[in-house]
């Protein structure tokens, strides 16, 4: 029983540090190419969106933010990396 779950944690410990890259990926696409609609910059949208959409919607509940700066890529990775810490 811990093989499944040790495999299951470290699944999805390197699902996250994917994410994570991902993330970090769609910020520097955004500031290089910021009118950008390559496959590549679609790609990361689809899979970085369900973790930055929830952080943009609570950063804008405590007016956080807005304006010309995202701060929701940052919530994402900090929260991001409290779950891989508390996992792995």
């Amino acid at each position: 029983m811990s093989f499944i779950l040790m495999l299951l944690s470290n699944t999805v410990y390197y699902i996250l540090m994917a994410t994570e890259a991902a993330i970090l990926a769609r910020v520097i696409l955004g500031w290089i190419m910021p009118e950008d609609d390559s496959a590549v910059t679609v790609i990361l949208w689809f899979i970085t969106e369900p973790f930055l959409l929830p952080c943009r919607m609570l950063l804008d509940r405590f007016n956080v933010g807005g304006g010309m700066f995202d701060f929701s890529p940052v919530l994402a990775s900090v929260l991001i990396s409290l779950v891989m810490l508390i996992i792995h």
